[in-house]
């Protein structure tokens, strides 16, 4: 994609984008992150406005390549609406003031997926995913993903080899963030992504059985540390004690949108 910046004012932008992205009426897009943007931050001194208006730029861009030839009109029509309005605003506010701290990637794919929803109950789980996610650190979203992985998402995989390497994909960029402290767990809690429950007993590869019945196979190579991956994914568990951190909807749903940056074609129906 191609794009060019040319400044207004101190505090204003005129952002131009040719290329694979061109909406019908572009200009309606453009200007409503535009003037979001200036009413958000109208007296930033010059290196501030600098710096947010290239944060700003990240985050056009990088929501713009997410969207679909044939989601262009539905983004549109959506952007149309007040609701709508609203969360483009905070996405902005937060984009603007963290960068890529804001964990871009995810928040774009978060605000696509809520703009393109038809579905009341899971729009209001994605609208609350756009809040929580610039709270997010690194580690913070990797028990996320492994919770997502454990308590719900499976691959229609009997080959254990081939289980791994879909698995190791959709976990990459992720793996290597870290154990996550009980402080950030708590904070998942206060954040509504978990329920804490101190009595809940299970083990990670107690769930892998019952996810893979018939595989006993998988069970054993896991064990063994034939399965890197999997087996990165069952000791993670275990010793985050993410047992007592059952994941409630919105963290599927961060989970799905993590997923989603490896696996594209993941289809959103996993999670009505």
């Amino acid at each position: 994609m191609d794009k060019m910046v040319s400044k207004v004012d101190e505090n204003s932008i005129s952002l131009q984008i040719a290329g694979n992205v061109n909406f019908t009426s572009y200009s309606e897009i453009k200007c409503i992150f535009k003037d979001l943007f200036n009413l958000n931050f109208p007296k930033l001194v010059h290196e501030a406005a600098e710096e947010a208006l290239s944060n700003l730029e990240y985050f056009l861009n990088t929501f713009l390549q997410k969207i679909k030839e044939e989601e262009r009109e539905l983004i549109q029509d959506s952007l149309k609406d007040p609701n709508s309005q609203y969360l483009l605003n905070a996405c902005i506010k937060q984009s603007a003031r963290f960068g890529k701290k804001a964990n871009i990637e995810i928040l774009s794919e978060a605000l696509k997926q809520t703009l393109l929803s038809n579905n009341d109950a899971l729009t209001n789980i994605f609208e609350l995913a756009l809040e929580i996610i610039p709270q997010l650190h690194k580690n913070e979203l990797l028990a996320i993903l492994v919770s997502f992985y454990i308590h719900v998402l499976s691959f229609r995989e009997d080959n254990p080899n081939i289980l791994e390497i879909m698995i190791s994909h959709s976990m990459n960029n992720y793996i290597c963030f870290g154990n996550v402290t009980q402080n950030q767990l708590m904070h998942l809690v206060s954040l509504g992504i978990y329920a804490f429950n101190p009595f809940a007993g299970d083990t990670g590869i107690s769930f892998i059985k019952r996810k893979y019945p018939n595989n006993p196979t998988l069970i054993e190579l896991i064990r063994q540390n034939k399965l890197p991956t999997l087996k990165f994914l069952v000791d993670y568990y275990d010793t985050n004690g993410l047992v007592h951190y059952h994941p409630l909807p919105v963290a599927n749903v961060i989970g799905f949108l993590l997923i989603k940056e490896n696996i594209p074609d993941l289809n959103i129906d996993i999670l009505k």
